[in-house]
This record gives C-alpha cells, sequence and structure tokens, in this order.
C-alpha cells in the first residue's frame, strides 16, 4: 500500500519514463514502481509461439522448414506438398536482386517461416490474445492460404535476403501471422491427418510476400500503424450494423424470395454463413440467430412494422449514415421497444422524430440515451422516453386542436402557429434552428396579435412541461435535462 501522504501524480507528469523514473511515491512506499515501457509486455505469449514452433519442429511436414524453398508456378514438388503447383512465382537470389535493382521493390511466392515469427515493432503494446485465438478458430479452421500480402522490411536494395531467411521483418500487424502458425500448431498437437499438415504445408511454402526499402525502425512502426488505421477503417465499413442486418434478412422475406419463414431464413444463414466470434475484436455485430431472424422479420413486415414505414425508416437511415455502428438505434431490441409501445404508424414516426431532434439539436450524445432501460422504463410500469414522447405528441394535438379552435383569434393567425408548431421540420425552420445553424427569421411572430404570441410559447414551453410532470408522477427526481432548452438553441417543446 501507499504510504499515506505520498504525491499524487498530476495528468501532465506522466509516471515511468524512457530511461528510467518511475512511480513518484514518498520514501518507503511498498508499491511496485512500472519500468519503462521499452521492454516486451508479450513476452508470455512470445513463449506460446516458441512453444508451438517448438511442436511443429517435432513434426516431420514442418522440421527445419526455414531450410525449404518456396513453391512457384514452374514446378510442382514432392508428396509432402500434395504434388500441388505454387499459384506466383517463386523467390530467388537472383530474381530478388534484379528486381530490387531496377525499382526497389520485389514480389515473389515465399516461405512463410522466413519472416520471424517473433518479430515485433510493438513489443510495449499488450496484444489482443483473445482476437488472435478468435481469428484462428474462424478464419484458419481448415488449410489456407496466407490472406494477405506480406510486407517485408528491406535494409537496402543490395541487401542479401536470402542469408536472412527466418529473420526478415514484416510491417504488417502480426495478429494475422500469428493465428495463422497457431492453426497449423492447433491442428499437429491434436494429430490432423497427414493430408491435413500438407496442405498448410503448401500454404506455408506459396505466402505472398513484397519487398520494399524500409531503412529505419520508425518508418517501419508508422507503415504498421498505417495499416492497423486501414483495418479499422475498412471494418467499420464492412462490417454490417444490426439495421444492415436487418434489411439483409429482409431479402429473403419478399415476393421474390417466397416469403420464407424464419425458421427457413435462419437455417440458410446457418449452412451459408461464417459467422465471426463474438469477443473485443468484433464488438458491434449482432450474431444471426434464430431470435434475431423472427425480430428482424417483425420490424419489417406489415404495416405495423417500424422499417415498414417510409418516414421511420428515413429517421432510422439517417442515424444509420451519420453514426452507424454508435447509432441510437443499433439494435433490434431498441427498434422493438419502440415499435411495441407506439400505438399506430404516426407514433412511431414522432418518435423517431424527437429522438433525431435531440441528437441534431446537441442534447443527446452518445446511443446510451437509447437504451432499453432508457426507451421503455425499468421495471413493470415504468415509463421510459418512448412514453414521454407520446405524452408530449398528444400534449401537441390538443393544444393545435381543439384547445386553439377555442381561443378568440383571427383564423389565419391560428392557422399559422399550426403551420409552425405542427413538426420538427417547422420548428426548426421558421422558430427554433439548430445549433450552429443560421438563426431563423422571427419577424413573422410580429404579425400574431398579443395573446397569439403568448399562446405560441405556451405551445413550445408545454411539452417539457409534460416531461417534468411525467417523471415527478412516476417518483423520480426532475432535472433540467428533461424539461429544459437546448443550449444555443430557442426550447425544443417536442
Amino acid at each position: 500500500m501507499v504510504k499515506r501522504g505520498a504525491k499524487r501524480l498530476r495528468e501532465d507528469e506522466g509516471g515511468a519514463t524512457e530511461g528510467g523514473g518511475g512511480a513518484n511515491t514518498d520514501e518507503g512506499a511498498t508499491v511496485a514502481a512500472v519500468g519503462a515501457l521499452d521492454g516486451n509486455i508479450n513476452l508470455a505469449w512470445h513463449t506460446t509461439l516458441q512453444e508451438g514452433l517448438a511442436v511443429l519442429q517435432e513434426n516431420r511436414f514442418f522440421k527445419d522448414i526455414v531450410g525449404d524453398e518456396a513453391l512457384g508456378t514452374d514446378r510442382a514438388r514432392d508428396a509432402d506438398i500434395c504434388g500441388l503447383v505454387g499459384y506466383k512465382e517463386a523467390f530467388t537470389a537472383a530474381k530478388f536482386r534484379e528486381r530490387m535493382a531496377a525499382t526497389g521493390r520485389a514480389e515473389f511466392a515465399c516461405n512463410f517461416f522466413w519472416c520471424s515469427p517473433l518479430f515485433s515493432l510493438s513489443p510495449s503494446i499488450p496484444l489482443n490474445q483473445n482476437a488472435v485465438l478468435n481469428i484462428r478458430d474462424r478464419d484458419f479452421a481448415l488449410p489456407c492460404e496466407f490472406p494477405e500480402k506480406l510486407l517485408v522490411a528491406t535494409p537496402a536494395r543490395e541487401t542479401r535476403m536470402e542469408e536472412m531467411k527466418g529473420t526478415w521483418r514484416r510491417v504488417n500487424p502480426e495478429e494475422l501471422s500469428h493465428a495463422f502458425l497457431l492453426a497449423i500448431v492447433r491442428d499437429v498437437q491434436s494429430g490432423a491427418a497427414a493430408q491435413t499438415l500438407k496442405l498448410w504445408r503448401y500454404h506455408c511454402l506459396s505466402t505472398t510476400m513484397s519487398f520494399e526499402v524500409i531503412a529505419s525502425e520508425a518508418d517501419m512502426f508508422w507503415r504498421n500503424a498505417n495499416m492497423r488505421e486501414n483495418v479499422a477503417s475498412h471494418y467499420q465499413a464492412v462490417v454490417r450494423t444490426a439495421v444492415q442486418r436487418v434489411f439483409e434478412v429482409q431479402r429473403f422475406s419478399g415476393r421474390q424470395a417466397g416469403s420464407m419463414s424464419a425458421g427457413a431464413i435462419h437455417k440458410l444463414y446457418e449452412e451459408k454463413l461464417k459467422q465471426a466470434n463474438a469477443g473485443d475484436d468484433r464488438p458491434s455485430a449482432e450474431k444471426i440467430s434464430l431470435h434475431f431472424v423472427t425480430s428482424a422479420l417483425r420490424l419489417v413486415r406489415g404495416p405495423g412494422g417500424i422499417l415498414y414505414v417510409r418516414e421511420c425508416r428515413d429517421v432510422i437511415l439517417w442515424a444509420e449514415a451519420k453514426y452507424a455502428h454508435d447509432g441510437p438505434f443499433n439494435g433490434v431490441a431498441r427498434l422493438l421497444a419502440i415499435q411495441a409501445n407506439c400505438p399506430s404508424a404516426l407514433g412511431m414516426a414522432w418518435v423517431l422524430r424527437c429522438i433525431q431532434d435531440r441528437y441534431q439539436a446537441g442534447m443527446w450524445v452518445g446511443a446510451e440515451h437509447c437504451s432499453m432501460d432508457n426507451l421503455q422504463g425499468k421495471g413493470a410500469g415504468a415509463k421510459g422516453w418512448v412514453h414521454v414522447f407520446l405524452y408530449k405528441q398528444g400534449l401537441l394535438q390538443s393544444m393545435l386542436g381543439r384547445m386553439l379552435d377555442e381561443l378568440q383569434a383571427p383564423s389565419d393567425e391560428k392557422a399559422m402557429v399550426r403551420e409552425v408548431l405542427t413538426s420538427h421540420a417547422t420548428y426548426r425552420q421558421r422558430l427554433s434552428s439548430y445549433p450552429k445553424e443560421p438563426k431563423v427569421d422571427l419577424s413573422w411572430m410580429g404579425s400574431l396579435s398579443k395573446g397569439m404570441q403568448v399562446y405560441t410559447n405556451l405551445v413550445e414551453e408545454g411539452a417539457g412541461q409534460g416531461e417534468r410532470r411525467m417523471r415527478k408522477s412516476k417518483g423520480e427526481r426532475s432535472g433540467a435535462s428533461w424539461g429544459e432548452k437546448s443550449k444555443g438553441a430557442r426550447g425544443v417543446g417536442r
């Protein structure tokens, strides 16, 4: 335990720094200080890889494999690699020197094990080991070619890379290489058939590698970092959100698909789709279970489906385009909660517009506002945002309907107030713009009688008051966030 009175590190002081230092504590403190972060924090993981390499050395198909030549397109090799022909020109010292001298770049079929399995450009950064194992079991369940081109850093054009086999430095993120290696180790340890191990050997000797002069380790590090960012951006672009999954399932429920049942659609996915394992490497993708398919069909089929209603679909697609995996509707259960608690298509559209308006006004940031508990309340009889917005809708309809009709005011003024306050869009265009947008022209308010100006403000504020009354009725603390106006904008009475 740290001695009482020990100094607390300020955020700008940092902790241990390169070359020494340690925890900033008083003398006598017994807490262990972390040294400079220049060691291999993944040492235990690399020990696992070394043990795996030792396992391969004991297998006849991989013993001394670093010394084996790559398999090219010009010839097949012995029976140990299934007699298969390679699919790319194989590396040779002469061809490598010729290409590097001419262009500074080269690309060949190489031996996977010519790259050092343990080389890392970021040994002080912990690896996501569970994600690596997930990739091993999903992407490399069976023998296959290595799925990406390995970039090998060459110190200079004239470097004799043929003399450095087994120590080549790959620039790519190491996780995929580790998963590939551990898949082979898994099959060797499990006593896989000789044919399986031969296929692994064949793919190892047919791995595509490109060579480029990257002299400094700093340059290698930044190339590696950019590769990681590219993978992340590609992940966000191609991995389906929950809403995209629903639209995907919908393809099988249309007339051309014969309106397949939920069970038939799920069975098709089970047979045809190899879904990624759940885990930190894929946090946002929903598994396509039978329950998911059943729920998705409820959202798209018939006039009661929230995605069947065009106005609802437009709002949901707006959130998809703006927020993708971090969107407020990225969850089938959330959409079902809105659908189940709204009495009509008009109610669903209104609730979604209210949610959209709050995000656009900056009142809400982050998807947590649309959690299940916040949307429908927690526990039996509870009220959530869906009920609040429906209450506001009813209040607005009353104030713009019978109550407005009974007012002693010119009919043209009543029509103008209805036109302005009837929807979120007209409200923002005529009365209160969103933050960071030009302020609206309120000169039209001057044409209203004093009484109608007061009533307009009453309608605008009424929905906010309604929120506070509903929350108090459930015994909850009222707060500014429930009825307050968004900063930078005229109050949102919607």
